[in-house]
C-alpha cells in the first residue's frame, strides 16, 4: 500500500495552491440580483468565480461540468469525461 505524506505534498505545491486560492478570492462573487439574467442567474460575480474554479479543476485534469451557471460539478476521477465518472445504478 502506498503511503502519501500529505504535509510534504502540500508543502511542495504551497505557492501554486496559494496562487489558485488568491485568484479565487480576488473575484467579487457577491450575489447581485439587479444584474441577474439568463446567463448570470445570480449576477456576473458568482459566474466568474464558478468559471475560475472549474478552469483550475480542468487545468489539473479533473472532469468538470457547469450546470447553466447555477452550480458546477467536479469529479475526483482524473482522465475521464465527467459523464464517465458518474456512478451508475441498476
Amino acid at each position: 500500500m502506498t503511503v502519501i505524506d500529505f504535509t510534504a505534498e502540500v508543502e511542495k505545491r504551497k505557492e501554486d495552491l496559494l496562487a489558485d486560492l488568491f485568484s479565487l478570492l480576488e473575484i467579487n462573487s457577491e450575489r447581485d440580483d439587479s444584474k441577474a439574467d439568463a446567463e448570470h442567474p445570480f449576477g456576473p460575480g458568482p459566474v466568474k468565480a464558478l468559471e475560475k474554479f472549474l478552469e483550475i479543476a480542468d487545468r489539473d485534469g479533473y472532469p468538470t461540468k457547469n450546470v447553466d451557471n447555477y452550480a458546477g460539478h467536479l469529479s475526483l476521477v482524473k482522465g475521464k469525461k465527467f459523464s464517465e465518472s458518474l456512478p451508475t445504478w441498476t
